[in-house]
């Protein structure tokens, strides 16, 4: 029998029985929860951590007599299974403010070894002509996709059209995209 594995300080009392019923339920309690705890621990796993890597553009737009230093960096972020890519777009007016794009949009797309699998289109041409310095985000949708192990990339192009130049929308620019991730 189990109970007399614990000899009763009280000899074979009825007050002994009890405590040693006492400490078996304990001992068989704490196990339990010692073992609900491991496993729970493992069911309830911690989220995994974001990775991101960039890389950032920069060009200076001579736009009349409202010139701009334009960076974009391009980013791609992996958390889990889940990836996103994004552009930051900051700038810098130098001498006076006024209008200086008729056009200012950004494509960002998020790539696995050169292969689109989601991309956005964001029309900053209203905060650029707005604001003489600032920053705006572009970020695509996320996706899900069990290939966690390199070849993910942020990567962009910059639609631009100077304002009052004459020339129409010029080439675009073609952004470098982030490091593999």
């Amino acid at each position: 029998m189990l109970i007399s594995a614990f000899p009763s300080p009280l000899g074979s009392s009825e007050e002994g029985r009890k405590l040693a019923r006492f400490r078996v339920t304990r001992f068989v309690t704490t196990a339990f929860l010692v073992l609900a705890s491991a496993v729970v621990g493992v069911v309830v796993a911690a989220p995994a951590e974001a990775a991101s890597k960039c890389y950032t553009n920069s060009k200076a737009f001579t736009p009349l007599y409202h010139p701009v230093l334009v960076d974009v960096t391009t980013c791609v972020k992996v958390t889990g299974n889940v990836k996103q890519a994004y552009a930051q777009v900051d700038w810098a007016g130098r001498g006076s403010m006024g209008r200086r794009f008729d056009e200012f949009r950004v494509q960002i797309r998020l790539e696995f070894s050169d292969y689109v699998h989601t991309s956005k289109v964001c029309d900053f041409t209203y905060e650029l002509n707005d604001q003489y310095d600032g920053s705006k985000t572009c970020t695509t949708s996320t996706y899900s996709s069990g290939a966690n192990s390199g070849g993910w990339t942020g990567d962009g192009v910059v639609y631009y059209n100077l304002e009052a130049d004459g020339k129409g929308e010029l080439d675009p620019w073609a952004l470098h995209g982030s490091p593999e991730i």
